[in-house]
């Protein structure tokens, strides 16, 4: 959740938040690090961020989430219902921590967090631990339009210290950005042309 906090300052300048953060959005895994944008709602139900059961569908114009995704278990179910509770022409914003940057490692458990459950990647699935999060945007979002996915590492350090309560007995202390960032954007309903020539025949 820190991770909002640390690059503001890049969104700022890059004017990320006029271009996609207008409107009602939600923040799901806020923790005490919300999105600082006016009337945004917070979200921080781990065990229910899966499915956003009391979340009606396209809720929200903007749904973010930083440092959320690789803690629940089904992130495809997670993904698809962040998706729902989006209105069409909205933005869904998802930052999650890159591999090489954080985990520092190939396989499970995290060397950064106890609770990461997968890694990720921005172009390919490495089998078993590690999500191409752009192929899984695609997989799993219809009628979706990717308007960017980066790795961002502004001011970034780590270091690996000694801490025996971790897995391996090691700990990922890191400092500066280190996540992969993507904003997807709910297109329009796609019409083919035989759905097209099947909606004509039927208004005759």
């Amino acid at each position: 959740m820190e991770e909002t906090r640390k690059n503001y300052g890049r969104r700022a300048n890059e004017g990320f938040f006029q271009k996609y953060c207008q409107g009602k959005g939600i923040d799901i895994g806020s923790g005490s690090c919300p999105l600082q944008v006016l009337g945004i709602d917070t979200y921080d139900l781990p065990n229910d961020a899966k499915f956003m059961q009391e979340v009606k569908n396209e809720a929200y114009d903007f749904v973010y989430s930083s440092h959320c995704l690789e803690d629940i278990d089904e992130p495809d179910v997670a993904i698809q219902n962040w998706w729902r509770i989006l209105k069409t022409g909205g933005y869904l914003i998802l930052s999650v921590p890159h591999r090489d940057l954080f985990e520092r490692k190939r396989s499970l458990p995290s060397h950064g967090n106890k609770n990461h459950k997968h890694f990720f990647l921005i172009d390919r699935y490495e089998y078993p631990c590690t999500i191409g999060l752009v192929p899984f945007i695609t997989k799993n979002l219809s009628n979706q339009d990717i308007i960017y996915v980066k790795k961002c590492d502004d001011g970034y350090s780590c270091n690996i210290v000694q801490q025996e309560n971790f897995p391996l007995g090691v700990h990922v202390v890191a400092s500066g950005e280190l996540s992969i960032e993507a904003v997807v954007r709910k297109s329009e309903k796609v019409i083919y042309v035989e759905d097209f020539l099947n909606l004509r025949g039927n208004q005759k």
